[in-house]
């Protein structure tokens, strides 16, 4: 449960297949917020919560459903189980079909030194089929549609130019060290460090040293961690 958006930047990883995003508690933040999640986990289906019907068509290009309240349980529930077994399943099988191109590429390597990669691999893969197929029986031609048009809504959002103004080494708001472990921030440190730091979304950052994720919006940098 994310309260405010800077929670979604701390709360949200990759294992999450369905976000829920309350329009009213979007603010100005709500582009960064979608690219945040699709660049981390490009099938996760985004669904928004609006409090007008008129909604609906405003952001039905940028969202895979919408929900207009007052909204029932039942409603809400047979969304929320459609949009999670979506976006379980494609997960999935972009997992199952990149297990398969590795395991193809270190079969035609052929090398005995990849004999227990190829055999972890092979190990997941079977895991990931059991699931896959099961899923699988449950969608029909419409979820396939649906499903497609998801991924295309998503592939394209993430090729359209992004309209976050502030340069990463640039940003005012930037805190000169990372609040946790104190590693100097902007500064070439010539390791995998970097420069201290890789940038998120827009006043979002992420220590390169010890993983800790700061987000800062106003210029006092009174940041939330």
């Amino acid at each position: 449960m994310a309260t405010e958006p800077e929670d979604v930047f701390r709360e949200f990883d990759s294992s999450v297949a369905l976000v829920i995003l309350s329009q009213t508690a979007l603010n100005d933040e709500e582009s960064e917020i979608q690219r945040y999640i699709l660049t981390r986990s490009p099938s996760c289906q985004l669904v928004l919560l609006t409090s007008s019907a008129i909604d609906d068509a405003l952001y039905e290009d940028e969202y895979d459903a919408t929900i207009t309240r007052p909204v029932s349980k039942q409603e809400l529930t047979t969304v929320v189980e459609k949009r999670l077994r979506y976006g379980i399943y494609s997960t999935l099988i972009e997992e199952f079909y990149a297990l398969n191109s590795r395991l193809i590429t270190l079969e035609q390597g052929d090398s005995d030194e990849d004999d227990g990669l190829k055999k972890a691999i092979q190990d997941r893969i079977q895991k990931v089929k059991i699931p896959v197929q099961h899923l699988g029986s449950t969608i029909n031609h419409k979820d396939t549609q649906e499903l497609v048009k998801s991924l295309s809504l998503h592939n394209e959002f993430l090729n359209s130019p992004s309209h976050d103004k502030e340069a990463p080494t640039t940003s005012k708001f930037l805190p000169d060290q990372c609040p946790n472990c104190s590693l100097t921030w902007g500064v070439d440190h010539g390791t995998q460090l970097g420069e201290g730091y890789t940038q998120m979304g827009a006043s979002v950052w992420k220590c390169t040293d010890c993983g800790y994720t700061v987000h800062s919006a106003d210029a006092s940098n009174r940041y939330i961690s």
